[in-house]
C-alpha cells in the first residue's frame, strides 16, 4: 500500500511502531523495519552517548530506513537532532514531556509505595496473547492528577466522550497507526479539551495508590453552592419537579406501553 508515509520514509507499509516508542530498542526496531513498517527508537530514554550506540546497532543489522523519538524540551536536543543528521536517520518524532525532575523524584516517591506496578496480558495486533510487566510509578500519579483536574473542568459530555476515545486512541497507536485520520481526528478533539485543563492537584501517595485528596482551578465548573442540595443554597430547587418530570417521561411512556401490552 502507498501512502503519503511511505513514499516520504520510504517503508513498505505504513505501520508506525510508535506505542512503545519510549521504551523501544535496537532488536524491536530493527524487526519492525525489516519487516516493512518504521521502527522508533526510543532515544528520549538514553544519554546521547547511548542514543548513538544504538543507532549504530539499528544501522548495522538493517538498511531500512528508522525513525528515533526525542523531548523536544530536552537541554541537548540540538546536539541529538545533529546526531540523526549525522547518520542518516530518516524520522524524528518530538515530543514535550513532564520536567525529568519531577518524573524522577516522583518516581522515587511512589515507586517506594509501590505505585505503578503493571502486570497485564496484551491482545497483541498479529493475535497472541502477552504477559507484560511494567514500572511506571510517575506516569501513574500523573495520569490521576490529570484525570482528577479534568474532572471538575469538563462538561460532562466532554468527559464521557474522552474517556471512550482515550481506549480507542491507545488501540491505534499500539497497533502502529499514528498516521490514521481516526487518531488525528481524536487528538483534535483531546486538544480542544484541554485548553481550559489548569490547576492543583493534591496527591496522598498510599500502598498501591495514588488517591487524590484535593483539586481546584481557576476554570472549574464545581460549584459548592449548587452541589451541595442544601436549603438556602443556590440550586434552583423550585426547578427540580419539572425536571423529574420531564426526565421520566419516556419511562412513563414505556410502562404504559408494557401495562397495555400484557393485558391483551
Amino acid at each position: 500500500m502507498k501512502t503519503a508515509l511511505t513514499r516520504l520514509v520510504g517503508v513498505e507499509h505504513p505501520v508506525v511502531q510508535t506505542g512503545m516508542g519510549w521504551v523501544a530498542g535496537p532488536r524491536l526496531v530493527v524487526g519492525t523495519a525489516n519487516a516493512g513498517g518504521l521502527g522508533i527508537l526510543a532515544g528520549a530514554t538514553m544519554t546521547i552517548e547511548e542514543l548513538e550506540h544504538a543507532i549504530l546497532e539499528v544501522k548495522g543489522r538493517t538498511d531500512q530506513p528508522f525513525g528515533v523519538n526525542l523531548r523536544a524540551d530536552a537541554a541537548d536536543a540540538p546536539d541529538r537532532v545533529g546526531l540523526l543528521i549525522k547518520h542518516g536517520v530518516r524520522v524524528a518524532s518530538f515530543a514535550l514531556a513532564p520536567r525529568q525532575e519531577l518524573i524522577a523524584r516522583l518516581n522515587a516517591l511512589a515507586g517506594d509505595y509501590g505505585i505503578g506496578r503493571l502486570d497485564m496480558i496484551e491482545n497483541r495486533a498479529v493475535g497472541i496473547k502477552s504477559r507484560e510487566v511494567y514500572e511506571a510509578p510517575a506516569a501513574l500519579v500523573l495520569i490521576e492528577a490529570h484525570s482528577a483536574l479534568e474532572d471538575v473542568v469538563l462538561t460532562k459530555d466532554e468527559a464521557r466522550i474522552k474517556r471512550g476515545l482515550e481506549q480507542r486512541w491507545t488501540e491505534l497507536v499500539y497497533e502502529g497507526l499514528w498516521f490514521s485520520p481516526a487518531r488525528e481526528a481524536i487528538d483534535a478533539f483531546v486538544d480542544s479539551t484541554q485548553a481550559l485543563v489548569d490547576g492543583d492537584v493534591r496527591v496522598s501517595l498510599r500502598p498501591n495508590a495514588a488517591v487524590v485528596t484535593g483539586r481546584r482551578s481557576p476554570n472549574m465548573l464545581y460549584a459548592e453552592q449548587l452541589a451541595s442540595y442544601g436549603a438556602g443554597e443556590t440550586f434552583p430547587h423550585a426547578a427540580a419537579e419539572g425536571f423529574v418530570k420531564i426526565a421520566s417521561l419516556e419511562v412513563e411512556l414505556a410502562a404504559a406501553r408494557k401495562r397495555a401490552t400484557t393485558n391483551v
